[in-house]
């Protein structure tokens, strides 16, 4: 009688034990989801793929085919991104890129540049300025939310509640001369401004000038 028991106390606390460990694995698992669904980048479409403002960004990239004029190449970007693809996302022509062939060359070359990237296969228009933007042919920006930043420099074109449309002025032609000096133009991963800095030289010959250093204690004693 003890040995019976103890036999069906046993199997009672591994009964108890089990149940404990599904309930535990099942909340865990339907938890994971629920919050999974609310907090996840892409949970939703809105915003993303559908809404308003994907529809605005749609037709804008519709409407500035006709205002850049019949075969002009250019190239546009949106910001905030919501992929490292929003160009192949909105179809349109942009910089950013994720793609499993990409060489990493390029992406060696946009890093010192100051864009953002993975290092290894992709990177995003996310680092800018308007001499890149010239350099690489982006000649309109289309805005998905207010900007805190300056845009003084770029023309407003387009616009409406959900999104903006400016366009920069000073953006280079497909095809222009430079000086043979770009060609052993090398980027350094120091300082991005400092690469755009030497880009500007090696291609202009010299006489390039982006960005000047700040003497802070003169700043400080002003």
């Amino acid at each position: 009688t003890s040995f019976r028991s103890q036999n069906h106390k046993g199997r009672f606390v591994a009964n108890i034990l089990v149940a404990v460990m599904l309930f535990e694995s099942l909340f865990s698992v339907f938890s994971g989801l629920y919050y999974m669904d609310r907090n996840e980048y892409y949970g939703s479409r809105e915003g993303y793929s559908a809404g308003e403002t994907v529809n605005s960004i749609r037709e804008a990239v519709s409407q500035l085919e006709d205002l850049a004029g019949e075969g002009a190449f250019y190239r546009l970007e949106v910001r905030p991104h919501k992929s490292s693809n929003d160009p192949a996302l909105y179809g349109y022509r942009g910089l950013s890129l994720f793609a499993s062939t990409s060489p990493t060359a390029p992406v060696a070359f946009f890093r010192d540049l100051g864009f953002y990237n993975n290092g290894v296969n992709s990177y995003q228009y996310r680092g800018g300025t308007l001499f890149t933007d010239a350099l690489f042919g982006i000649r309109y920006l289309i805005l998905r939310d207010h900007s805190a930043l300056d845009e003084s420099a770029r023309h407003l074109v387009l616009g409406n509640e959900s999104v903006r449309v400016h366009e920069n002025p000073y953006v280079f032609p497909l095809v222009f001369l430079a000086d043979s000096g770009g060609l052993s133009y090398r980027s350094s991963t120091s300082d991005p401004f400092a690469s755009q800095q030497d880009l500007a030289r090696s291609l202009l010959g010299g006489e390039g000038v982006l960005f000047t250093k700040v003497n802070h204690d003169s700043l400080e004693g002003s």
